[in-house]
């Protein structure tokens, strides 16, 4: 278990992963950069290396400015007059020096993949600068690789869940974590202040098309068609169903889409970087020249006693709340501290009143922060004192001792009206007891007022943007249950209208088959009657597809009904390409079950007939090779049905459970197939899903319940 992973007890992950992700290695070199830059030595020089390194090692350029300390805004503006963006946008144009991975490499070649696509599609639409969409799909997936470096066992589950369920990657990391790289990708981005279409670009790339802004739109496309050329891995099986709807909001086409990919593969298999090695001096020396300087700036900081210092430090956190919650709090350590204070902590109540937010041993924007529950205490408990008594009230004071030492510090409450907002722990002696502190109190009862009022906005538009992912999820069962109520109606009226109209033309086209003189035109009135027998045969279908009996589940060996589904398929006959090569494929369907005694419990007709329905479109496809597989999967059991035949694109394979649709030539079946496999499958507490690719072939996945014992 990684460090990151042990202090999810006590931190959010979205936090945990903002921390990890900055915390990235630098050599030395590029301290001995910084110092240079720091100290005034050789400064254009210091800034063409520093500009080097970002390019040549992009995995350490967040780190280069995290370095920098209170010299970060220069070296920042510096980098980025050598290059725009190159500083920050470099962060995933190749794996770390820390960790290079095989999930790295394939990420970053994705990323570089999405940028050139991305730039493309501006340079063709002109819907934005290009240097900011290759800036926007280079970062558009910051927050994978962050989870992945943070908590790398739990993100690897919700990566084999996709894989292995072939669902979209946003919504199992949401499942196993709590959390989609979304998210955190658009909450990185906003810790490093990027461009607002790199924030729009990493939060909304997978939202609906009406709800995505231009760069996220780019950013959606420019990843369909980086996956279109697989170039890298992006980790998530799943295509966006509207690419077309996507492509029209920037005028485009899907062909044009398909004409990007093709540019980019060779582009960047040809352009990938070799990360540059850069020699430094000694690391001893290195790490004492640091030590020297950051104890220089120390110095220099604390001799900034008067108020007029703190009070401009308040005006620069009021100045740049949109940072994150840790940076603020460390800021607020470091007013206390230009007064002659040494916070043990400083801690902020959340908006939701049930968590503590704190800082400890904040100096000069280092320390730990942690998240620890919080109890609303009553007025006669919070009075300020020594912190281990008035600590007591509000969290559990065995969390906090292992941050600070709450027998030796003296707590200060804030209040805003009467309500408990936030707090400072100070050590024990004169600078507890100082009236400066109080003087500032009523500025930090404000801040933290406004910063409530901020992460409770935040909080909102994150949860309404979830919101609106997962209606856009529901809208195609929503469509179906449309669909189902539609033929319901149209089913009903057509029984009750046709039926009887057809009675009379069958029985009167039989009464003239019996009189007639001659065999020609006995077979005139025959395909009358037969044509007739078939539109009954419709309706009645479309009734009982509306309205199917509710099933009789029962625990169904899976090996019995794997092979009895093989025998029925291979009855009913093929109906691909050739009769002959499909009924050949369907006797060689080749079963492969992880335990014979692995059952689902499912009513064994219906589910019989799911897998009947899907070996028969793979022998219509033109498979030449048929296979179906069974495994446990939690309390599941995973079914497969793999083809390799013609396959699907994607906008068919969007349509692939719409009743009456069929990709077929037409005469061959009405397209209900899939639509009552699907019919089934739900009614017996199931999944389906198809991850189809053209020419490759076909892989149906169906979960039903667990039979058991």
């Amino acid at each position: 278990m990684t460090p990151a992973d042990e202090r999810l007890n006590h931190t959010p992950s979205i936090d945990v992963l903002e921390e990890s992700v900055v915390a990235l290695a630098v050599p030395a070199s590029v301290h001995e950069s910084i110092i240079d830059l720091a100290y005034g030595m050789d400064g254009p020089r210091a800034i063409e290396r520093l500009a080097d390194i970002a390019n040549g090692e992009p995995g350490v350029a967040c780190a280069i400015l995290r370095s920098a300390g209170a010299g970060a805004s220069s070296v920042a503006l510096a980098l980025e007059s050598q290059n725009p963006y190159s500083a920050i946008t470099a962060a995933l144009g190749a794996p770390t020096i820390a960790d290079e991975d095989q999930f790295g490499l394939a990420l970053g070649m994705h990323c570089r993949a999405t940028a050139i696509a991305g730039r493309q599609i501006a340079l063709r639409t002109r819907c934005m600068q290009p240097d900011v969409a290759h800036a926007a799909c280079l970062l558009h997936d910051i927050g994978k690789r962050a989870m992945y470096q943070a908590m790398p066992k739990a993100y690897g589950r919700a990566i084999l869940e996709a894989a292995t369920g072939h669902e979209d990657l946003c919504l199992c990391e949401q499942q196993v974590l709590g959390v989609n790289h979304c998210v955190v990708g658009r909450r990185l981005a906003q810790k490093w202040r990027l461009a607002d279409e790199i924030q729009q670009a990493a939060w909304l790339h997978h939202q609906p098309a009406d709800v995505m802004s231009v760069a996220a739109c780019v950013a959606a496309l420019a990843d369909y068609a980086a996956r279109r050329a697989r170039v890298g891995w992006s980790g998530n099986p799943a295509f966006p169903a509207d690419v077309d709807s996507l492509a029209s909001k920037l005028g485009l086409k899907v062909r044009d889409l398909d004409d990007i990919a093709g540019e980019i593969g060779s582009i960047v298999r040809q352009s990938q970087p070799t990360q540059a090695r850069a020699v430094g001096k000694a690391g001893t020396r290195t790490i004492q020249a640091l030590v020297d300087m950051n104890s220089r700036m120390g110095d220099e900081l604390r001799q900034s006693q008067g108020h007029a210092g703190a009070f401009e430090l308040l005006a620069q956190l009021f100045r740049h709340l949109g940072g994150s919650l840790q940076d603020i709090l460390f800021g607020a350590a470091d007013v206390i501290e230009s007064i002659g204070g040494k916070p043990c902590g400083v801690y902020l109540v959340s908006p939701s009143r049930d968590r503590l937010h704190l800082v400890a041993s904040a100096y000069a924007g280092k320390g730990n922060y942690a998240a620890l529950e919080y109890a609303a205490p009553s007025q006669n408990d919070l009075v300020e004192g020594p912190a281990l008594r008035s600590m007591q009230a509000v969290t559990d004071i065995s969390e906090l001792s292992r941050l600070l030492d709450p027998a030796a510090a003296h707590h200060l409450p804030l209040m805003d009206s009467g309500l408990h907002v936030g707090g400072v722990i100070l050590p024990m002696g004169p600078a507890a007891s100082g009236g400066s502190l109080r003087l500032l109190a009523p500025h930090f009862v404000s801040l933290f007022r406004e910063v409530s009022r901020r992460l409770a906005a935040k909080d909102m538009e994150e949860k309404l943007v979830a919101v609106s992912g997962r209606m856009a999820a529901q809208q195609e069962s929503l469509a179906a249950a449309r669909a189902m109520s539609a033929i319901a109606e149209m089913a009903a009226g057509a029984a009750h209208e046709m039926n009887n109209p057809l009675a009379v033309i069958s029985g009167r086209a039989q009464l003239m088959r019996q009189k007639a003189e001659d065999e020609a035109q006995r077979k005139v009135w025959q395909t009358i009657t037969d044509q007739a027998q078939q539109i009954s045969n419709i309706i009645t279908e479309l009734m009982e597809f509306a309205s199917p009996a509710q099933p009789i589940p029962e625990r169904v060996p899976v090996a019995d009904l794997l092979e009895s589904a093989r025998d029925s398929s291979c009855q009913a006959g093929g109906e691909g390409k050739s009769s002959g090569n499909a009924q050949a494929a369907l006797q060689a369907v080749d079963i492969e079950v992880a335990d014979r005694a692995l059952a689902v419990f499912a009513d064994p007709r219906q589910a019989k007939d799911v897998l009947v329905e899907l070996l028969r479109n793979a022998a219509a496809a033109g498979a030449e090779k048929i296979s179906m597989s069974a495994r446990q999967h939690n309390a599941q059991v995973l079914l497969t049905v793999t083809d390799d035949g013609q396959g699907m694109a994607p906008e068919t394979l969007a349509k692939a459970f719409t009743p009456f649709f069929s990709h077929q030539r037409a005469g061959r079946r009405r397209g209900m197939g899939l639509s009552w496999a699907r019919r089934y499958v739900e009614l017996n507490g199931g999944r389906i899903s198809i991850r189809s690719t053209p020419g490759e072939g076909t892989t149906v996945s169906v979960r039903l319940p667990a039979g058991g014992n």
